[in-house]
């Protein structure tokens, strides 16, 4: 590990981490999302093609974990292992499919763990801690466990701007090589 970086555990870097609500809230035409583990993908929410429930269901389900903005939704159940920061502004309740973790400011840049989680090598610490041999379930205990390497601040912005640079360039590239095709 690099000089000035310390690893911790998740449950130490975050002020929370917890799963969404497991019983089925009772869905209406129009109302509040709740966004589940097909909500996302490839490091973003996407906040189409979900459920909708009552504001005083959304209020009861999120009195105490109210997701905000620079939260992580991290999914857990079916599709596994696949984290994005909350960057809307936008009221929302979450499934028993998706992990809400909170990172903790003043240690943790969201993006920086968001990238962390999203690694191959934290993925592959994800698949092999699954439990149930019909749909994978990635249970939050386990998460709180992960390993967390942190740099200072700093660094971590750094390194996402990086990142956000290179994952820029791959997306242009595979846009380029589709307009190629066509």
């Amino acid at each position: 590990m690099k000089k000035g970086w310390k690893e911790i555990k998740m449950v130490e870097a975050c002020d929370l981490i917890t799963c969404g609500v497991a019983a089925r809230p009772k869905y209406v035409d129009v109302g509040i999302p709740f966004l589940s583990a097909k909500n996302v993908k490839n490091g973003k929410i996407i906040y189409k093609g979900y459920n909708c429930i009552t504001e005083v269901n959304h209020q009861e389900l999120t009195k105490k974990n109210k997701p905000l903005v620079g939260d992580i939704l991290y999914t857990r159940v079916g599709s596994y292992g696949e984290a994005a920061v909350i960057e809307k502004d936008i009221a929302f309740s979450v499934f028993v499919s998706l992990t809400l973790i909170k990172p903790k400011k003043d240690l943790l840049n969201s993006y920086y763990l968001k990238y962390y989680l999203n690694s191959h090598e934290v993925k592959t610490m994800a698949k092999n801690s699954i439990t149930s041999s019909g749909v994978g379930n990635l249970n939050v205990g386990t998460v709180r466990k992960f390993p967390v390497p942190i740099p200072p601040l700093a660094e971590q912005i750094q390194i996402v701007t990086l990142l956000d640079s290179a994952f820029a360039k791959i997306d242009q590239a595979k846009a380029n090589i589709e307009k190629n095709i066509a």
